[in-house]
């Protein structure tokens, strides 16, 4: 079976319906691939930073989100073995962008899908697994798919790969790393509660243990991760579920009722943290974006909020290159350099925290919290901040894209 569209993207994640979603508003054909069947998936970054509440306001959606269920995040907290040591005030030191977002990606999938569906340019195929690009003279001309077990050769001027991190487009095409880190293991559960708690914040609580996160995940559930060494996890498990529980007491003395309840490990998830960067982005007739192009340490949480901007760019430059004669997308070598700078910034701020706190000596460790809270509400501090969760420069939007 042979499918004919303009641009094929693969993946539908959120970079991938988002960037469907805003060349199908500039009357662009779209063909968006899932290899899921539906929208519900596990563990996926479900954190959105104020750079992105930033570009929905720009783009006039800010008013349409709050529509889906979701909670606002004011602050984050650090603490070190209960000890204070900073916090980051988002309603302070970002009053354009005041908040972060917690939302399940299955209610964010629905949000971008049910903006562009009504559109009949916009196409989104489940249950679509690529296997392979196609190529023809040296450049991609479409992907071979298994659509509900039928193989289908999709034809396009163009393929994305927004396919993720393990992203197929990628590994079948020309492709190769500029760097690749690997950083450590997190591990995920979520904790049924009786009640809303961790009050709309993000808490870091770091211990001689390991390095703790936890976060509101809906009115009666929290979802709480940790840090562990690369496959330290397996040890872990072998000791059984009672001394990890007595660790996550420590950290979370407030939600220890709520802990006594967890008899297995059923409800942990192990994730492994990678950094990268993909040498070059844009090959004859394919581009990646998101986290095939430029993954990051779940660190900070800022990754899913860094692909929503790159596909705002590629969707600019794309639409761009329509307007030239016998284009051949040939803007999109401007995609990098326009990203390049703020994903290594990201990057390299994640890498330093890494191997100053995640991964150092305990006396290394002490010291680097030490000298964070010292630092506290300084202006370089405040600074830091704002370059990090904000982003910088502030994406201008053409109205082509608002709403």
């Amino acid at each position: 079976m042979i499918k004919e569209t303009e641009i094929c993207i693969v993946g539908g994640g959120p970079s991938g319906l988002f960037l469907g979603l805003l060349l199908a508003k500039n009357g662009i054909r779209v063909t968006v691939l899932e290899s899921q069947t539906s929208f519900n998936r596990k563990f996926r970054g479900e954190v959105l930073q104020p750079r992105f509440v930033r570009l929905m306001k720009e783009l006039n959606l800010e008013q349409c989100l709050e529509k889906y269920e979701h909670i606002k995040l004011f602050n984050a907290e650090i603490w070190n073995n209960k000890k204070y040591i900073t916090q980051i005030d988002y309603e302070k030191e970002m009053p354009e962008a005041p908040y972060a977002i917690k939302i399940k990606q299955s209610v964010l999938l629905t949000f971008l899908y049910d903006l562009a569906k009504d559109y009949t340019n916009f196409e989104l195929i489940f249950n679509a697994k690529v296997t392979s690009t196609i190529k023809s003279t040296n450049r991609t001309v479409g992907v071979n798919a298994l659509v509900d077990g039928q193989m289908t050769e999709i034809h396009a001027s163009l393929v994305v790969g927004a396919d993720g991190r393990m992203s197929t487009v990628r590994k079948t095409s020309d492709f190769s790393f500029k760097y690749k880190k690997e950083d450590f293991d997190l591990i995920w559960c979520k904790i049924s509660t009786n009640e809303f708690k961790l009050n709309q914040k993000l808490l870091f609580r770091l211990s001689d243990f390991s390095n703790f996160i936890g976060l509101p995940y809906s009115s009666d559930c929290v979802q709480i991760g940790f840090t562990m060494k690369k496959d330290q996890w397996n040890t872990i498990k072998r000791k059984g579920i009672e001394p990890l529980k007595l660790e996550f007491i420590k950290a979370f003395p407030e939600l220890e009722e709520d802990i006594e309840k967890i008899s297995d490990f059923k409800s942990f998830v192990s994730i492994q943290s990678e950094t990268f960067m993909v040498d070059n982005w844009h090959d004859k007739g394919c581009i990646l974006i998101g986290d095939a192009a430029h993954c990051s340490s779940p660190l900070g949480a800022i990754g899913l909020s860094l692909a929503f901007e790159t596909a705002l760019v590629t969707a600019e430059l794309i639409v761009a290159s329509k307007l030239e004669p016998n284009h051949e997308y040939k803007r999109l070598d401007r995609l990098q350099p326009i990203r390049n700078r703020e994903i290594r910034f990201v990057h390299f701020a994640q890498q330093l925290i890494i191997s100053m706190i995640v991964k150092s000596p305990k006396g290394i460790k002490n010291f680097s919290l030490a000298c964070m809270k010292l630092m506290g509400n300084s202006r370089i501090a405040r600074y830091l901040m704002r370059r990090f969760f904000l982003g910088s420069p502030k994406i201008t939007v053409d109205n082509a894209f608002k709403f």
